[in-house]
């Protein structure tokens, strides 16, 4: 059963992220984005905890990824939007 709720995980985020990927826009402050990335972040500790990791460390990694996610936004923000430019740039020639 525990698989069968994985997979069903699994599908709904490729769902999410083909339709995200699809708008060529990432609206990181909108709630499409939010709710995939809390998504990767529950099979993230999905997958810690199936492999035994222990609830301090989990939290401890969690803490982390999340402290390093934030430090990274601002450059994400900027290379996606470059991203962005370069795309709509392809697309008029």
């Amino acid at each position: 059963m525990r698989g069968d709720c994985a997979g069903l995980v699994c599908e709904d985020l490729r769902q999410v992220a083909r339709e995200v990927m699809n708008e060529e826009v990432i609206n990181f402050d909108g709630p499409k984005f939010k709710f995939v990335m809390d998504r990767v972040f529950s099979v993230f500790r999905e997958a810690m905890q199936a492999a035994g990791v222990d609830e301090g460390q989990l939290k401890n990694i969690m803490r982390h990824l999340t402290d390093l996610m934030g430090e990274d936004e601002p450059q994400l923000r900027r290379e996606t939007a470059a991203l962005g430019k370069k795309s709509k740039a392809q697309t008029a020639c």
